[in-house]
């Protein structure tokens, strides 16, 4: 990753687009927040999982679906991170497991904040 990325302003980023997307309370948007975040890491596991094959299709239709939540809800720190695996397939193993494991990371670390 370029750039360490701040939790809780990536989380409000989250839930603000969320909100403006389903017209919907910021306070409202909790279960959705948690919803999204569960399918985040469930295409970052998927990432994790087919990190040796980057050309697997598994492997590029998780980052399609996250570029694509990321555009649809208009979150450009997803859309961010999005394209950073979407750069780091064509590097090397090593930098590709990188940005997967950061993405995880970031992610879990969300659904963590999102449940306190």
């Amino acid at each position: 990753m370029a750039y360490s990325i701040n939790h809780t302003e990536f989380r409000q980023e989250l839930a603000s687009c969320l909100s403006s997307y389903f017209n919907l309370n910021v306070k409202d948007t909790s279960k959705l927040l948690s919803d999204l975040l569960l399918c985040l890491e469930a295409e970052a596991l998927i990432l994790e999982r087919y990190s040796l094959a980057p050309n697997d299709q598994n492997y590029i239709f998780a980052i399609d679906s996250i570029s694509h939540v990321a555009v649809r809800l208009k979150s450009d720190m997803l859309l961010d991170q999005a394209e950073t695996l979407r750069t780091t397939t064509e590097s090397s193993q090593i930098s590709r497991d990188e940005a997967v494991s950061n993405f995880l990371a970031l992610v879990q670390a969300l659904r963590s904040i999102n449940l306190q």
